[in-house]
């Protein structure tokens, strides 16, 4: 199905490796996604449970971070950067906390 008012934005970063580590490949991802810390530790936590592994947790945090301190430029304007945290935010509430 063709959806001509959809728009998708690639945020790879030009000329970016595909051979990164997974968990480097998730820290970055959650930065340039623009989420907020809380909601990329979420995510993180997530993710290490998935593979049950409290060290893979740590490494996306660390890549996650990594990019926070190095103030990389995002590829989304901040109002698509609320709108995902806001998405996200709906999410977490009504799979988690029941909302």
């Amino acid at each position: 199905m063709v959806l001509p008012e959809l728009q998708v934005k690639l945020i790879k970063v030009k000329g970016a490796d595909y051979t990164i580590r997974p968990a480097d490949y998730y820290g970055r991802y959650f930065y340039f996604l623009g989420l907020n810390r809380f909601l990329a530790y979420i995510a993180a936590s997530k993710e290490a449970i998935k593979i049950k592994s409290v060290s893979f947790f740590f490494s996306i945090i660390k890549s996650y971070e990594a990019c926070r301190s190095g103030k990389l430029e995002l590829k989304i304007s901040k109002e698509e950067q609320k709108m995902i945290n806001n998405q996200r935010w709906k999410m977490l509430k009504k799979k988690w906390l029941k909302i």
